[in-house]
């Protein structure tokens, strides 16, 4: 499952652990077989708004306040149960290394869990993510816009999982004009999500491959979130 771990250390003994026992791990980030988000990577991968240069962002839900969601001992809080999924995108669609993170952040005081974060990546390629995090919303809210140097792209759902990315780009004729394109999930929510991602694991233990999101991809996310946190504690930017 996401995240490999609460803390990164611990997605490093997994790690660690695997590659002693030759054995092949994938961290479960399904968010990324949801079609909006797959139709939003691969418009970025083939160049619709040029170099990308920023991303900004939501993710946020209801108030966590019961249960292992509340605690942070036991991963509770936004960041783990989903924000991230937010940083998995991030890096994901950045395609970069991160080399700087800054961060301010407000923790509950009853649960003393994260309450509400917002953050900034900088990557190795220039390009810069921020983001907003938070437990405070009356229903899941989500949001992402992408800026280009040839055109930008925005994300927004239109159901539960449901979403219509919006191109516009001064390259890529058809979206020469704002253009909105619904990704919509038409089978079982798990069909869609789960079972290809099982797949995808299955042929690269039987094909002896590095699975689609690796160990090394979710230590990545974990090491981000760290970042995050120490951030938010100190005050000043993280080098990673």
């Amino acid at each position: 499952e996401k995240p490999l771990g609460i803390i990164e250390s611990e997605a490093a003994q997994i790690e660690k652990a695997a590659a002693k026992a030759g054995v092949c791990v994938e961290a479960g980030y399904s968010f990324r077989r949801l079609p909006g988000w797959e139709r939003a990577h691969a418009l970025l991968r083939a160049g619709a708004i040029g170099e990308m240069v920023a991303m900004t962002g939501t993710f946020s839900f209801p108030p966590m306040s019961t249960g292992w969601a509340a605690s942070p001992d036991t991963g509770g809080g936004p960041w783990c149960f989903a924000g991230s999924h937010l940083i998995d995108q991030r890096l994901w669609y950045a395609d970069a290394a991160p080399v700087e993170v800054y961060a301010q952040m407000r923790h509950r005081p009853d649960t003393g869990a994260d309450e509400a974060t917002a953050f900034q990546i900088r990557f190795d390629s220039g390009v810069l993510a921020q983001g907003l995090v938070t437990q405070t919303e009356s229903a899941l809210a989500y949001r992402l816009d992408v800026r280009g140097r040839k055109g930008n792209l925005n994300l927004r759902p239109i159901g539960f999982l449901d979403f219509e990315v919006e191109v516009q780009s001064t390259v890529a004729p058809e979206y020469a004009q704002p253009t909105k394109l619904r990704a919509l999930i038409t089978d079982d929510v798990r069909m869609v999500m789960h079972v290809p991602q099982l797949q995808s694991f299955a042929a690269a233990i039987r094909e002896r491959h590095e699975p689609a999101i690796g160990v090394g991809a979710g230590r990545q996310v974990l090491r981000v979130i760290d970042a995050i946190f120490a951030s938010g504690k100190a005050g000043q930017a993280v080098r990673l």
